[in-house]
């Protein structure tokens, strides 16, 4: 027999997640999340303490499959690291187009939570570091002079993308992004 348990936080944990991207952190209640995941109270609680533990858990679910991704697109190829990072973007646009698309999730919970001590928001900022961590690796791979300032640009050109789309329903910025992105590598002899 199965142990019931792990299920039943997994559901909690896809739930609260769908609920939080979808509609806001703030904008959600333990009592909405306990109704769509069909669990009692209590059972949500035995799983996590906290709605901010479990907002923490969502973030942290989302920063791993989001960094198994980039890994995948920036890691070693064939392709030379100015293709990868602009595949970033391309990619990212790719995903933009699906329905339901709310912007960048740690862009929104950061922005919900302000607080910069709260555990989500940490989360957030260090998922905004590793995708700048590995920009910088790539830059410093295709011999760019500055690599980490020209991640922090290409941060905001990210950042600005995941902001547009999200206002535009349009993959759109994320294309220019990347035309932009191209021009600054060019602008850089790559």
């Amino acid at each position: 027999m199965t142990d019931p348990a792990p299920a039943a936080r997994q559901r909690i944990l896809q739930t609260a997640s769908r609920l939080f991207y979808e509609r806001g952190i703030r904008a959600v209640g333990v009592d909405t999340i306990v109704a769509e995941a069909a669990v009692a109270k209590t059972t949500l609680y035995q799983h996590f303490r906290t709605k901010d533990d479990l907002i923490e858990a969502y973030l942290r679910a989302s920063d791993e499959e989001l960094r198994e991704w980039l890994a995948t697109v920036t890691g070693a190829s064939d392709e030379p690291p100015e293709e990868r990072l602009l595949a970033v973007f391309r990619q990212m646009g790719d995903w933009v187009a699906r329905a339901g698309f709310r912007g960048c999730g740690f862009i929104n919970a950061s922005a919900e939570l302000a607080d910069p001590d709260h555990p989500g928001f940490i989360v957030a900022a260090a998922h905004k570091e590793h995708v700048h961590g590995a920009f910088a690796a790539l830059a410093r791979e295709a011999g760019i002079d500055g690599a980490d300032r020209f991640a922090g640009e290409l941060m905001l050109l990210l950042d600005g993308a995941f902001a547009g789309a999200a206002l535009q329903r349009s993959a759109a910025p994320f294309e220019t992004a990347e035309r932009v992105a191209a021009l600054l590598l060019r602008g850089r002899g790559v």
